[in-house]
């Protein structure tokens, strides 16, 4: 008995493609109706996290941010001010940016949910800057800022 004309011109390398991309096309079925719940359980755990509201500012008065602005003066004291969701997180840190140049970082001093902390003066550069809240290698917020040199 002979194979239909179809079967004898087939070439081996595309029934190679073909059985590759079947059992490709069954393993995304698979796991499109078996999927454990692990991994929806981590979509509800990110839905849950709560970011905070942060700002770069001149200065703190009274416990609020003040002198909000994106563009500072080299050489002056800069902070960034954070408003949490709730005041049960610990172990928070700013991390400052210059460019792609990791500058500082520092554990924020929290009271309540407000967490603070600045640069000193000495150590802002003209450049693009950055501030990352962070715990562990969770980010909850990033600002961008620009330093620019004095006018004189």
């Amino acid at each position: 008995m002979t194979a239909p004309t179809f079967f004898r011109e087939l070439r081996k390398t595309t029934v190679f493609f073909l059985l590759l991309f079947l059992a490709f096309l069954v393993h995304r079925i698979l796991d499109l109706f078996g999927s454990s719940s692990d991994s929806t359980d981590s979509f509800v755990k990110v839905d849950q996290l709560r970011k905070a509201e942060s700002v770069v500012c001149h200065n703190i008065v009274g416990g609020a941010a003040f002198g909000i602005d994106s563009v500072f003066d080299e050489h002056t004291r800069v902070y960034f001010y954070s408003k949490l969701a709730s005041d049960s997180i610990l172990d928070l840190e700013h991390r400052w940016f210059c460019g792609i140049d990791t500058m500082l970082i520092v554990p924020c001093t929290c009271n309540g949910n407000i967490c603070t902390s600045s640069i000193a003066p000495e150590r802002l550069k003209a450049g693009e800057w950055s501030v990352d809240l962070v715990r562990g290698r969770q980010i909850f917020d990033s600002r961008q800022f620009l330093v620019v040199e004095p006018n004189h």
